[in-house]
């Protein structure tokens, strides 16, 4: 088996190797995702300094021809010293990459809520049907609160109704019954209603970028673009003509460039590859604000939530922490129902 795959923990659990693609060659390791991180860190180190070692030893033998080759008592011992730089150069190659280094971003952090930031009291909702099939009922009598510093991650399998709940909370979809109630001094954010509703299409892609309240700098939103696959000349890119994947990760950006205090997101990892959902974890890690997000990505899963609520058939059953995605079931029984 051959796969692509940007999910970690898929990786984890079913690949024995490795190959990497970097400078254009192919670089494999033996073992899954995490044991490759290991054995590049180490390779990483080691090249390294080895290539540290030749530079000084360069270095050695460029003094002494500096310094000699003018002399004709020198001269010979000189050009042997050339030889031997150039040998060097040639085993030694372009300098190592060294360890990825992490980019230090300082996000600037929403205005503080009250605590109960939203309640949804006795909600009802269905969606109606269309003639052919009935009303399809999905919570009824809901009750959920959520709570100020709160990051929570909704799970469970596919129309169970996690976007369903996101899109109460959000405003988005009105309940048949019941009330929603949103806390004092809360200014919420939905992620995909943003990506569709506030790009302006005419805009470069730094344009929409720079265009946010807080004072940032070119510098600054570039580095943050390029860390989530807007590199070099992407920026200058006309939104009207960006991919839907591409206007997500734009539209994560303007997020992330002004969050508001209650930010709700759905799936927001796809579209991003390892470095970018890296980014997207430095980023939310020192958020101050209350999140609810829908993520199937167990690693992002793992560094962003506190509590885990389980969705399913209109039930919500909250988990302390991961528990839920450290916790595996047992397998059944042959036999077993």
């Amino acid at each position: 088996m051959l796969l692509i795959s940007h999910d970690r923990e898929f990786l984890n659990q079913l690949c024995t190797h490795v190959v990497e693609l970097r400078q254009t060659r192919l670089l494999k390791y033996t073992g899954n995702f995490d044991r490759f991180i290991e054995q590049r860190a180490a390779m990483e180190e080691t090249l390294e300094a080895t290539w540290k070692a030749q530079q000084r030893e360069i270095d050695r033998l460029q003094r002494f021809v500096d310094r000699f080759r003018a002399k004709n008592t020198k001269a010979a011992q000189a050009q042997s010293k050339l030889k031997q730089i150039e040998r060097l150069k040639e085993e030694q190659g372009e300098a190592p990459d060294g360890p990825e280094a992490t980019v230090g971003f300082s996000f600037p952090q929403p205005e503080r809520s009250g605590l109960r930031v939203i309640r949804l009291e006795e909600v009802a909702f269905a969606y109606p049907g269309d003639g052919v099939r009935p009303p399809l009922p999905v919570y009824d009598g809901l009750d959920f609160e959520v709570e100020r510093g709160a990051r929570i991650v909704l799970v469970g399998p596919n129309g169970a109704g996690k976007s369903t709940l996101l899109k109460l909370l959000a405003g988005s979809l009105t309940p048949q019954a019941g009330e929603r109630r949103l806390g004092h001094n809360v200014h919420l954010g939905y992620y995909s209603q943003f990506r569709t509703e506030m790009l302006r299409p005419e805009r470069t892609v730094l344009e929409e970028a720079m265009h946010t309240p807080q004072r940032v700098t070119e510098t600054f939103v570039r580095t943050v673009l390029g860390s989530f696959l807007f590199r070099g000349d992407d920026v200058f890119k006309r939104v009207s003509v960006l991919s839907g994947g591409e206007k997500s990760r734009l539209a994560l950006v303007k997020l992330l460039l002004d969050p508001p205090n209650f930010l709700l997101m759905d799936e927001p990892t796809t579209h991003l590859d390892m470095a970018s959902i890296d980014a997207l974890i430095e980023a939310l890690e020192p958020y101050t604000g209350t999140l609810v997000f829908i993520s199937h990505d167990v690693h992002f899963i793992r560094a962003i939530a506190n509590q885990v609520i389980h969705v399913r058939a209109g039930r919500l059953t909250p988990y302390a922490g991961d528990t839920i995605i450290t916790s595996r079931r047992p397998r059944k029984r042959r036999g077993q129902g």
